[in-house]
């Protein structure tokens, strides 16, 4: 999330250190191009999703299944039907994540067999949350070149929303979730300045 969502930027700036995504942006000057409204990058909560399917994807599921069997040596057999990788799908809304894994699995503990092919686990997490959050300042940035954050944030004082802009006119906007501390920070380039004043 510090990324904006991505696990490996590719249109960033760096911002304390940390590559940040744009999601909304325009390599124009608003008073040389009187368009100087961005362009919006990505279809951020679609493509949240599947970096996060890709991040389990990565051998990070085949690795539980693993540490699982490890588990399940000391006090019983675990048996799988086949040696593929564990299907994975996801599915998130509002303050949850929920994972459905596909993987035939046989349990044997003290003579009794028990047999799974899926296993669903559901996580809280804010991560659908500050996507909103962050689709909202890509779309008020594209359309008016302002996105009143302070307003947000006394509207919906679950989120506490800085802003930092660059020289080049680029803002960064950090949203914390005050119920978890999680913080997702996202870039947008919009009605730039020549002089690197752009508007909020």
């Amino acid at each position: 999330m510090p990324h904006g969502g991505f696990l490996q930027p590719k249109n960033s700036v760096l911002y304390r250190e940390i590559e940040v995504e744009y999601l909304c942006y325009s390599n124009g000057y608003y008073n040389v191009e009187p368009l100087g409204t961005c362009v919006q990058q990505h279809m951020i909560k679609s493509e949240i999703k599947s970096e996060i399917k890709k991040y389990l994807d990565d051998g990070r599921m085949a690795d539980c299944f693993r540490e699982m069997e490890t588990e399940f040596d000391k006090r019983g057999d675990l048996n799988y039907e086949n040696n593929l990788p564990p299907e994975v799908n996801l599915d998130w809304g509002p303050d949850k994540i929920v994972v459905e894994i596909n993987k035939e699995t046989t349990i044997e503990n003290s003579g009794e067999k028990r047999r799974f092919n899926n296993f669903v686990v559901e996580v809280k997490s804010p991560a659908y949350n500050l996507a909103h959050v962050a689709n909202t300042i890509a779309l008020q940035q594209a359309e008016t070149c302002y996105f009143e954050y302070v307003g947000y944030g006394l509207i919906y004082p679950r989120y506490d929303i800085d802003l930092f802009v660059m020289s080049d006119s680029s803002k960064v906007y950090s949203i914390t979730d005050e119920d978890s501390g999680l913080v997702m920070n996202v870039a947008v380039r919009a009605c730039a300045s020549t002089h690197g004043l752009g508007g909020i």
